[in-house]
C-alpha cells in the first residue's frame, strides 16, 4: 500500500538519529577518561573503563534500533483510519462533491467522439487521484509527528538514562572483578 511504503521511510532517519547519539555518547566518554588525571595513572584501568562504557553503549544502541525497527513496523502494520486527527471525512465529503460535480457536466455534455468521454474519465481518475494522494499524505504526517515524538523519548530512555543509571554498577563490577588494572605505571 502506498502509505506502508511512507511509513517504511522513516526507519532510515530513526536509525540516523539512534546513530548521532551514539556518536555524541561515544565522544563524551571518550573526553571523559582521556580528562581524567587519576585515570592516567593507570592506564589499564584507563583502558578497560573505556572498552567496558563503549561496549555498554554498543549494547544499548542494538536494543535502541530493535526497538525503533519494531515501532516503524507497528505503525506499519496497524492503519489507524479512525485517528481523531486523520480526516477520512474531509476527504470523503471532497470526494462526493468531486463525483457530483463531475457527474452532472458528464450529464450535460453531448459525446460527439470518444475523445470527450475519454478527457472526461481521465479528468475525475486524476481527482480520484488527488483524493487518495491527500489521504495517504495526511495519514503519513499522524504517523511522522507520533515517531517524532516517540523516537527521541526512547533514545533518551534506552541509551542516555541507561547509561547514566547503570555505569557506576558497570564500574563497580570491574573493580571487584580486576584488581591488576590498579597497579600504576
Amino acid at each position: 500500500s502506498l502509505i506502508i511504503k511512507h511509513i517504511e521511510l522513516l526507519q532510515d532517519p530513526t536509525d540516523g538519529c539512534v546513530d548521532l547519539i551514539n556518536a555524541e555518547m561515544e565522544k563524551l566518554i571518550k573526553k571523559r577518561v582521556n580528562t581524567q588525571d587519576d585515570l592516567n595513572r593507570f592506564p589499564k584501568l584507563k583502558r578497560a573503563v573505556t572498552v567496558i562504557l563503549l561496549r555498554m553503549l554498543e549494547r544499548q544502541v542494538e536494543v535502541t534500533k530493535k526497538w525503533t525497527s519494531s515501532f516503524i513496523k507497528l505503525e506499519k502494520g496497524c492503519i489507524n483510519t479512525n485517528h481523531p486527527q486523520f480526516s477520512i471525512q474531509k476527504a470523503m465529503k471532497a470526494y462526493e462533491e468531486n463525483n457530483q460535480i463531475t457527474s452532472s457536466a458528464y450529464n450535460g455534455l453531448v459525446f460527439d467522439s470518444s475523445r470527450n468521454e475519454n478527457a472526461f474519465r481521465l479528468k475525475k481518475i486524476e481527482k480520484d487521484a488527488q483524493v487518495v494522494n491527500d489521504l495517504v499524505l495526511n495519514y503519513f504526517e499522524i504517523v511522522k509527528t507520533t515517531v517524532k515524538d516517540q523516537v527521541p523519548k526512547h533514545i533518551m530512555y534506552t541509551l542516555v538514562d541507561y547509561m547514566k543509571d547503570k555505569v557506576h554498577t558497570e564500574l563497580a563490577t570491574l573493580y571487584e572483578k580486576q584488581n591488576e588494572l590498579f597497579e600504576e605505571s
